[in-house]
């Protein structure tokens, strides 16, 4: 199987490339924290989760590229180019 790329420099809001990211987390049983999908604060955008991030379903479906961190003793996925990311809480 052929994993998705997520990262395009030209999509906007800038954190629509981790999107399929937290589409696919919801779809394997974790919820958002808050009402709305994404929030921002002076660190940039982000999407809180629930439950713990099931970081091995991500990297069977998704070719992630360096600059997207995936880290794992911090719950959370960060995004080195945008500064968005998805955390639990």
């Amino acid at each position: 199987m052929k994993k998705e790329i997520i990262y395009d420099s030209s999509t906007r809001p800038v954190y629509t490339h981790l999107r399929p990211i937290v589409l696919l987390l919801l779809s394997a049983g974790n919820e958002l924290a808050k009402d709305d999908e994404w929030g921002e604060d002076r660190t940039g955008y982000y999407c809180l989760l629930r439950r713990p991030i099931d970081f091995d379903l991500i990297e069977a479906q998704f070719a992630i590229p360096e600059f997207i961190r995936l880290e794992r003793g911090h719950s959370c996925v960060e995004c080195d180019k945008t500064w968005a990311s998805i955390r639990t809480i």
